[in-house]
């Protein structure tokens, strides 16, 4: 078989159909639809249910809610493709993604291929086509990949490459590695778990291919959730990064690295005072906020970085 297709399925069923039908349309025949229910508590798995009685290629796996990286963990471990790829419940693809994707994989001896992806509204227009600058048609080395693709978690324009979803990824090569989504992070362990194949794999390749749309809703998801240890985790990934370079060796441009640091900040900032204001979270603490300011000395620019402290 040439290719699993993993979907995470949680409480997805104003969108799931569409997101099927997708997947089913493809040019592509020969793969299978892994969809992990991950205890959905709307029609989402008889949607599941519908699609895997009518197609023999949709598999549905049910499990007690345990989120989305370990969904798709249970996902990666029942694939039998030779190629893997992930797709959100809430979104879709055109017709051609999967041939494309898996025409330059079966070609050249990559461990992983790359395509584009777009942001789309509910309405099916395109917000945004996010343009990666990267070589395409071309399959990158180690060093390559270091260039082209790790460097970018150093500089703020790093568009498509953190994403699952606009790839495939070869079942061997993960197997061989042991790579699995983190369970631990609740938020960016696509953005973790790339990084970590990024600096393992020994060939990769970009294909100028626009297939996965991101449908931009407004989705109660984990991703819009708010986290008391937020900024923490967002501190903890800069300090890490950092200790990486170590290795890498990279010149890094504080305040293009910065900027995404500081953009989430002053959003965790709205998020705690709305918090604060709406009792949701911390009703059982005193109705104080306070704001301290840290200056943290960098190599040659020094940025503000707030802590937050309920008293």
């Amino acid at each position: 078989m040439d290719l699993s297709i993993i979907i995470p399925v949680y409480n997805a069923e104003k969108y799931l159909e569409k997101c099927l039908l997708s997947i089913q349309n493809q040019l592509l025949q020969n793969f299978e639809v892994i969809m992990v229910n991950d205890g959905s508590l709307d029609n989402s798995e008889i949607i599941c249910r519908n699609f895997a009685k009518k197609d023999k290629r949709f598999r549905l796996l049910t499990i007690e809610n345990s989120g989305p990286a370990h969904a798709r963990n249970v996902g990666i471990a029942a694939a039998r493709g030779e190629f893997i790829g992930f797709v959100d419940s809430d979104d879709f693809i055109e017709p051609e993604m999967y041939e494309s994707l898996m025409q330059y994989a079966q070609s050249f001896p990559v461990d992983m291929v790359i395509g584009g992806l777009r942001y789309i509204d509910e309405n099916g227009q395109i917000i945004k086509e996010m343009k990666m600058d990267i070589p395409f048609g071309k399959v990158m080395n180690k060093k390559e990949i270091e260039e082209n693709l790790l460097k970018k978690y150093y500089g703020n324009n790093n568009y498509g490459v953190f994403s699952l979803c606009n790839k495939i990824y070869k079942k061997q090569f993960l197997d061989k590695y042991n790579f699995r989504i983190d369970e631990g992070r609740v938020r960016a362990e696509d953005y973790w778990f790339n990084l970590n194949v990024y600096r393992a794999a020994a060939l990769i390749m970009a294909v100028d291919i626009y297939g996965y749309n991101y449908v931009q809703v407004n989705r109660q998801s984990v991703m819009r959730a708010f986290r008391a240890n937020q900024f923490e985790l967002f501190c903890k990934t800069r300090t890490e990064l950092l200790e990486l370079n170590e290795d890498f060796g990279f010149t890094i441009d504080y305040n293009a690295f910065d900027a995404g640091f500081i953009q989430e900040t002053v959003s965790f900032i709205i998020q705690m005072i709305n918090v604060q204001k709406g009792g949701a979270i911390f009703h059982n603490k005193k109705k104080s906020l306070h704001i301290h300011v840290m200056r943290m000395q960098l190599k040659n620019v020094q940025t503000e970085c707030f802590l937050f402290r309920l008293e």
